[in-house]
């Protein structure tokens, strides 16, 4: 189902499945599976497919031609836009979407996917046409498409590392990256080009001033005005920064267009180093919300976290990320209940509000030490760290390791490149545990797609070219992916105000100096907070994280799966690991003698789960009860 900006009100949201396929001269869109239509438009020898919401759609129509285009829907008026624009259009467009666009005239196709990546977009290469579609699962039903497991994404992802944003779990099926047009010419070649850009390479970046931070405060209540649709909205309040803003902000907006109030929805984390319980409570009251606040243990049913996430795993096109999916699933379920037609989140709020701490190495190489002393400051005063710790991260983890690393390897290219290419090399085979891959050949492989996926370094300082590493972020996209994918499957869109392209574009060009406001992280929302509650302390809170909530649940709970399994006879069987050594490795996470690293026992267990739901051999250890599935 698409939008035209009053669509998301519905009862129940369901955006299409469908599968588009082109060649040279040819242009078909097939329904998705249960007959759901697409959303299209053709003229002048052009076809357009839309699947999303557009965001001021007056504007763009007045852009037009007005009147003549008032009853158009988001496939004419993205056509309508390309017919006078070009590929230009995707610039001058603003929303959430997934868009085709196939070129009788040139012969060419462009596929383009929203600035962030709120809506997926997938496509494989089969011998006679290119197949589009935002799911992995309809594309995978087409019987050129073949269902090949990328095993060197497998092992990647065992050794914590997503190098190439373009793959997906599926050898044939890639990714159209985020704020990204892929362009098929009539000859077949393939060209992906970034459309959207906070700062494009080669450009000087014009960093925010001072003065002009009075413009965040707009375009962040005009991100949240764009998600709050006729209605009431559901908010994920979990207690930090990021949901407590915009829960305040979608209560103000709400009232302004006379919808309900928002219904605000807690997970309590039932550990203390993460429980925000109390702050959770003392807001929505604040904030005169409905409430309901769930504990993880009620969310679950009764039921293990590890096993319900497994459970989702195995039903998930690719494998999760999130351990607490089962519970969001279940607070997503209460949304629909309690009648919100859209969930809002504070996504996207650790990328852009806060700046990559790299800058110390920045600030080291100026000789900055009155701004350094700041830094070292604000993440003692932000984090749960002591002052020891937060030194050693300021002068050494991000400040002199990458200035060293940095010289040593401009040196190593310069003077002996196929060093750096050995050096490359081993680098990643230190990384890769010796329980991956071990086939040889397998492994020569993935050293040899680290090689060719090796991108040429941006220019720049070392914030500002972690900066542009963060724009094409696997991990990201796959994170957006998954919360659509819940959303889909649930019936409601869950949406991320932080995630607007405006809001996003002036957050990037926006300098740490100033993102670091009173000397804590998130600056720009903590003074709104502190005016907005004054009794609740948000200039002083320092974040929580769950880490060790994660790390005991995974040890207490993962032996007794690990057995019932009978270890990872899936990802062996594909060669992806090694069956004893893996074995050996687990069993020696499950006794808790290296916590930090029990986030392995996560990516096993997942991944073994997943690949055994695909190959068709997972038992019934994973079969979701039928009382769980949403009426």
């Amino acid at each position: 189902m698409t939008t035209d900006g009053k669509g998301l009100a519905e009862s129940s949201w369901r955006p299409a499945c469908w599968v588009a396929s082109w060649a040279p001269g040819s242009f078909e869109v097939a329904p998705d599976a249960d007959g759901a239509p697409a959303d299209m438009a053709a003229a002048n020898g052009c076809r357009a497919v839309f699947e999303g919401v557009l965001f001021e759609r007056d504007e763009l129509r007045d852009a037009l031609g007005g009147e003549a285009l008032e009853s158009h829907g988001n496939a004419e008026l993205l056509l309508q836009a390309y017919l006078r624009w070009g590929a230009d259009a995707f610039e001058r467009i603003s929303g959430l979407f997934a868009a085709v666009v196939s070129d009788g005239r040139s012969g060419e196709l462009l596929v383009a996917r929203d600035p962030l990546g709120s809506y997926p977009l997938f496509y494989a290469e089969t011998p006679a046409r290119l197949e589009l579609s935002i799911s992995i699962e309809a594309l995978l039903q087409r019987p050129e498409v073949p269902n090949t497991i990328n095993r060197l994404a497998l092992a990647d992802h065992l050794s914590h590392r997503w190098p190439d944003v373009n793959e997906t779990y599926f050898e044939a099926i890639r990714r159209v990256p985020a704020g990204t047009i892929l362009r098929r010419s009539s000859s077949g070649e393939t060209e992906l080009q970034r459309y959207w850009d906070p700062n494009p390479p080669g450009r000087r970046i014009e960093w925010t001033t001072r003065s002009q931070l009075g413009r965040f405060d707009e375009l962040l209540e005009r991100a949240v005005r764009r998600r709050v649709q006729p209605g009431r909205a559901g908010i994920f309040l979990s207690g930090g920064l990021d949901s407590v803003t915009v829960a305040a902000l979608a209560t103000d907006v709400s009232r302004a267009l006379g919808n309900p109030p928002p219904h605000a929805l807690s997970l309590v984390f039932e550990h203390e180093s993460a429980n925000e319980e109390h702050l959770q409570r003392r807001v929505g009251t604040a904030l005169s919300l409905p409430n309901t606040v769930t504990r993880m243990s009620e969310a679950l049913r009764g039921a293990g976290l590890l096993r319900s996430a497994l459970e989702v795993c195995a039903e998930r096109p690719a494998p999760l990320l999130s351990l607490w999916e089962p519970a969001y699933e279940q607070l997503t379920r209460e949304a629909r209940r309690h009648g919100c037609r859209a969930i809002l989140t504070g996504s996207g709020g650790d990328e852009w509000l806060e700046f990559n701490p790299v800058y110390s190495a920045d600030l080291i190489r100026g000789g900055q030490a009155r701004l350094l002393f700041q830094v070292w400051r604000m993440m003692h005063r932000s984090y749960r760290l002591s002052r020891k710790t937060a030194a050693r991260h300021v002068l050494w983890t991000y400040g002199l390791r990458p200035i060293v690393r940095r010289i040593a390897l401009n040196a190593l290219e310069r003077m002996a490149p196929s060093c750096r290419v050995a050096h490359d090399r081993r680098r990643i085979e230190a990384h890769t545990p010796g329980w991956v891959l071990p086939d040889p050949e397998l492994r020569r492989n993935l050293l040899d797609r680290h090689q060719r996926l090796r991108r040429r370094e941006p220019s720049g300082t070392h914030y500002v070219r972690e900066m542009r590493r963060a724009l094409d972020s696997p991990i990201v996209a796959t994170e957006q992916e998954e919360m659509f994918e819940r959303g889909r499957r649930l019936g409601i869109p869950v949406l991320h105000p932080f995630l607007d392209a405006d809001l996003a574009a002036f957050l990037y060009t926006t300098p740490p100096q100033l993102l670091m406001l009173g000397g804590r992280t998130k600056g720009l929302i903590r003074t709104y907070l502190a005016r907005r509650f004054p009794q609740l302390g948000f200039e002083r809170q320092r974040k929580l994280n769950a880490n060790e909530f994660f790390s005991e649940t995974l040890i207490e709970e993962g032996r007794e799966i690990w057995e019932e399994l009978g270890g990872a006879r899936a990802l062996s069987a594909l060669d992806v690991v090694d069956p004893v050594a893996v074995d050996a490795t687990m069993q020696q996470l499950f006794t808790g003698a290296r916590p930090r690293e029990a986030s392995r026992i996560w990516y096993v267990l997942s991944l073994e789960t997943w690949v055994r739901a695909r190959m068709g051999s997972l038992d019934a250890l994973f079969a979701r009860p039928e009382s769980d599935s949403l009426a």
